[in-house]
C-alpha cells in the first residue's frame, strides 16, 4: 500500500520531509521546522496510524530544529492531535478558537523546550 498526500497538501507541506518506509509503502508529511522552529502540518495516512510514523515524522523536526541552533519547537495542535503533542514532550501554551471556511474550530498552542544535540551513537 502506497500512501497518497491528500489532494491540496502537495502545494501546501513546502518544505516536507517525508518518511519513506520500504516494509510500510510510503507514509508522508511533516512541514520541516521553520527557522524559528514552528511545526505546521504534521500528517500520517490514516492507512499508517498508530505505527510510529507520527513520532518518526517529530524526531526528524527535532533533529532539523537542533542543526538549526534552536532548543525548542512549537505548532497549534487540533482537539483531536493533542494527546499525540502531549505523549512527545510538548506543553499547551493556550488555547485558541480559530475560524476556517466559517467553522469555528478549538486547538492548542504548543511548545517542547529541551532540545538537545544526540550523540553520535558508539561504534
Amino acid at each position: 500500500m502506497v500512501a497518497r498526500r491528500p489532494r491540496g497538501l502537495e502545494r501546501a507541506a513546502g518544505g516536507t520531509h517525508d518518511l519513506d518506509r520500504p516494509d510500510r509503502g510510503c507514509a508522508r508529511g511533516l512541514r520541516r521546522p521553520r527557522a524559528d522552529g514552528h511545526l505546521d502540518r504534521l500528517y500520517v495516512h490514516p492507512g499508517f496510524g498508530r505505527r510510529g510514523v507520527a513520532r518518526a515524522l517529530v524526531a526528524a523536526a527535532e533533529a532539523h530544529a537542533v542543526a538549526l541552533g534552536l532548543d525548542g519547537l512549537t505548532t497549534e495542535a487540533s482537539l483531536t492531535a493533542r494527546p499525540f503533542f502531549e505523549a512527545v514532550g510538548f506543553r499547551v501554551l493556550a488555547e485558541e478558537t480559530v475560524e476556517r471556511g466559517g467553522q469555528r474550530f478549538r486547538r492548542y498552542r504548543m511548545r517542547k523546550d529541551g532540545l538537545t544535540p544526540r550523540p553520535a551513537p558508539d561504534r
